[in-house]
């Protein structure tokens, strides 16, 4: 799930960036392998880091309950059947 928020934050990233250089011949896959890049020159590297971090704080508190519920029925017995 962490790794998967981390990808999706890219793609989103990737895909603004490719909405203001499509102009001048980038393509989407370009702006995703060079995200850092971009974000760097542009000095936006703080705002993706804040997106991804509220997106992990959104799905943390969303699964808050779940993971509470997890520990209280959880025996410490962890067998495969």
């Amino acid at each position: 799930m962490i790794v998967m928020i981390a990808f999706a934050n890219k793609i989103s990233w990737a895909w603004e960036a490719y909405a203001a250089l499509e102009e001048n011949g980038w393509t989407f896959s370009e702006c995703f392998r060079n995200l850092s890049y971009i974000l760097s020159e542009s000095e936006l590297t703080g705002s993706y880091y804040g997106d991804l971090l509220i997106g992990y704080l959104l799905t943390l508190l969303c699964s808050i309950r779940n993971i509470i519920q997890a520990f209280k029925t959880s025996g410490g017995d962890y067998s495969i059947q």
